[in-house]
C-alpha cells in the first residue's frame, strides 16, 4: 500500500510541475552566482541573455537594461519572492520563453514589472524602446490569479449626503455607525452580462463555460475599483478602494470612503441601467515610469510569428505613448491569421486584464482572428480597443468594458509625415471611441461601453485597408462596406458626449473620418448580389447626446 501511495503522490508532484512553469526541475536560480557562470549574477543597468531555464527568485539588483530570453531560455516568475523588475526592454525571440503561471497554474505572488527610459534611449528593431516584445518563434505567457474582472451593481449606491444623519439608505454594517468607509454595496453574483469565466477557448472560439462568477468573487482588501457614471457626465465614474469587511456576503463589499456622486443600480422599466464595476488591482502589474509632463509609457508588443502570447489576469498603467506611432499597452502587429496552425502553436489570447490610465488599451494591427476577452479598460488617451487599419478581420471582443475614454489635446501627425504620432485625427475631434471597428466582419457580443468624451461603439471603414495593411492586398476596394456585421448583440453603451452606437463615415487615407458610409451589405461582398440585412440586437444605451446613428 505505501507503495502504491508513494508512486501516486510521485505521479501528482510531477503532474503539478508540469502544470506550474516553476516547479520545473531544470531551472536554475537567479540569484545564485553558479547559474550565470564566470560572469557572476548581472550587474545593475546590464545587459542579460537568458539561454537557459532561469528562475527569478531574489533580484539583489533589480534594474537592468535589456533582457535578451534566447533560443533555449526560458525566463520563469516565482510567486514566492514576489519580484520587483526595472528594466529598459525585454524581447523574446527565437525560441525564447518568458512565463509568469500557465493556464492550469495561476500565479498567486505579486510581480512589478516597470518599463524605463526615454523612448530614444534604445531602439530595437521593430519595437523601439521601453517595451516587453515577442518576436517570430518567442513565448510569452502571463498568467495571473483568477479574479473577477467587473460586474454590475444591483443596488443603486447613492452619493454621500453629508446634511443627513444616514447617508445611504440600502444596508449597512449592523452595529456601525454610518460614516466615511462603512458602507456596504451589493454586486450582482453572476457579474451581469458577464455571466462566466472562460477557462478554455478552442481555436474556433467557441467559449466554454466552466464555472460560475458567483464561486469566484474576489474583489478583495485594498483593491481598487472603478465605478461607471450614471449620468450624462461620464467623469462621474469614481475610483475608489475597497475596504476589509468581515460582516460582508460574497456579493458584497465596503469602501475605504463614501461616494461622490449616485450610481444607479436598478433595471427600470425593463432597461439594465445599473452602472458597471470593473477590478483595476491585479497582481502582477506591468507599467511604465513617466516623468512629470511626458506621455512616453511602455509598450507590449507581438510580431508576426510568434509561438505562443496568452496574457490574462495582469494590470496595466501608465502604458502607450500618443507622440510616437505604435506605442500601445498590448498591440498584436501584422500578425495576418491568429488562427494559422503552420505558424501559431496555441490559440492566443487577452482576457480579463485591467488596463487603465494609458494610450489606448488593446490594439489589433493587420491581424485576423484576435481573441479579447473580458478586459476593463479604464481612463484612457485616445480609441480604447482600438482595429487599426481595417484589414482586422475575424476579431471577437467578449464581455470587454471600457469607460473614460479622453481626447487627446496634443498635435497629431499621420503617415507620409516622416514623425507620426501614435494618436490620429479621431483620437482629438468626434472621437474617442471604447470600440473603434474599422471592419464588419467582427463578434461584438456582450461588451458594455460606459461613457467618454465621444462614442461608445462606431463601426467606420475605410474604401482600403489604411497604413501598411493595404500592401497586403487582401480585401478590395469597398469590400468592407458590402460586408455584412458579423455580430453585434447585447452590448450597452452610456454616458458618451456624442453617440452610443455609430455607424457611418469613411475612415480616408489621412485617417480622418468625413463622407457618407453608405453601409450596403451584399451576400456576397465581392461582387454585386443581393441586399442582405444585418442586425442590432439587444442594445441598451442611455445618457448619450444620440443612442444611435447610422
Amino acid at each position: 500500500m505505501r507503495t502504491v501511495i508513494l508512486v501516486c503522490f510521485v505521479s501528482l508532484l510531477g503532474f503539478i510541475q508540469g502544470l506550474c512553469p516553476h516547479l520545473a526541475g531544470d531551472l536554475e536560480l537567479w540569484s545564485e552566482s553558479n547559474t550565470w557562470g564566470a560572469g557572476g549574477i548581472p550587474t545593475a543597468d546590464s545587459d542579460v541573455d537568458i539561454t537557459k531555464p532561469i528562475l527569478v527568485d531574489d533580484l539583489a539588483v533589480s534594474q537592468y537594461n535589456c533582457i535578451y530570453v534566447k533560443s533555449g531560455g526560458r525566463l520563469v516568475f516565482s510567486p514566492d519572492h514576489n519580484p520587483n523588475l526595472r528594466v529598459h526592454c525585454i524581447v523574446i525571440e527565437n525560441g525564447g520563453e518568458m512565463h509568469i503561471g500557465s493556464e492550469d497554474c495561476r500565479f498567486i505572488g505579486n510581480v512589478d514589472i516597470t518599463l524605463l527610459g526615454e523612448h530614444v534611449d534604445i531602439d530595437i528593431a521593430g519595437f523601439g524602446g521601453k517595451f516587453i516584445g515577442v518576436r517570430q518563434g518567442g513565448i510569452l505567457e502571463l498568467h495571473g490569479e483568477e479574479k473577477l474582472g467587473w460586474t454590475k451593481l444591483t443596488e443603486t449606491a447613492p452619493k454621500f449626503d453629508y446634511t443627513a444623519g444616514q447617508s445611504f439608505r440600502h444596508r449597512e454594517v449592523p452595529g456601525i455607525d454610518n460614516r466615511a468607509g462603512m458602507y456596504i454595496y451589493h454586486f450582482n453574483r453572476t457579474g451581469g452580462m458577464v455571466s462566466s469565466i472562460f477557462k478554455r477557448l478552442d481555436r474556433n472560439t467557441q467559449a466554454q463555460q466552466d464555472a460560475n462568477i458567483a464561486e469566484l468573487f474576489t474583489f478583495l482588501y485594498r483593491d481598487r475599483i472603478v465605478i461607471a457614471s450614471t449620468d450624462y457626465k461620464y467623469n462621474q465614474a469614481e475610483v475608489v478602494m475597497i475596504e476589509r469587511c468581515d460582516e460582508c456576503d460574497d456579493n458584497q463589499i465596503k469602501l475605504s470612503r463614501p461616494l461622490f456622486y449616485t450610481h444607479f443600480g436598478e433595471i427600470y422599466k425593463g432597461v439594465d441601467m445599473r452602472a458597471e464595476v470593473g477590478m483595476l488591482t491585479r497582481k502582477i502589474h506591468i507599467k511604465g515610469e513617466i516623468a512629470s509632463g511626458n506621455t512616453n509609457g511602455g509598450h507590449i508588443k507581438f510580431l508576426m510569428g510568434f509561438k505562443s502570447v496568452r496574457v490574462q489576469g495582469i494590470e496595466l498603467s501608465s502604458m502607450g505613448d500618443p507622440e510616437i506611432l505604435g506605442r500601445y499597452p498590448l498591440h498584436y502587429h501584422m500578425c495576418l491569421d491568429l488562427l494559422d496552425d503552420d505558424v501559431y502553436d496555441t490559440r492566443s489570447y487577452i482576457r480579463q486584464n485591467s488596463i487603465h490610465d494609458t494610450f489606448r488599451c488593446v490594439t489589433v494591427h493587420g491581424t485576423h482572428n484576435a481573441l479579447l476577452v473580458g478586459n476593463t479598460c479604464y481612463n484612457t488617451i485616445g480609441h480604447g480597443y482600438f482595429l487599426e487599419d481595417g484589414e482586422e478581420k475575424g476579431a471577437t471582443l467578449y464581455g470587454n468594458l471600457a469607460l473614460n475614454q479622453r481626447k487627446w489635446t496634443g498635435a497629431v501627425r499621420v503617415p507620409p509625415d516622416s514623425n507620426p504620432t501614435g494618436a490620429i485625427p479621431t483620437d482629438k475631434s468626434k472621437g474617442p471611441v471604447s470600440f473603434w471597428l474599422t471592419n464588419p466582419n467582427v463578434k461584438v457580443l456582450n461588451n458594455a461601453a460606459g461613457g467618454g468624451d465621444g462614442v461608445g461603439f462606431w463601426f467606420i471603414y475605410p474604401d482600403l485597408p489604411t497604413g501598411p495593411s493595404r500592401n497586403l492586398n487582401l480585401t478590395q476596394f469597398e469590400e468592407s462596406k458590402h460586408t455584412e456585421i458579423m455580430l453585434f448583440e447585447n452590448n450597452v453603451a452610456h454616458s458618451y458626449m456624442r453617440a452610443g452606437l455609430f455607424i457611418d463615415n469613411i475612415e480616408q487615407d489621412d485617417l480622418t473620418a468625413s463622407g457618407y458610409n453608405k453601409y450596403d451589405p451584399w451576400e456576397n461582398p465581392l461582387i454585386k448580389s443581393d441586399h442582405v440585412p444585418f442586425y442590432i440586437t439587444r442594445l441598451t444605451g442611455s445618457y448619450h447626446l444620440h443612442l444611435l446613428i447610422l
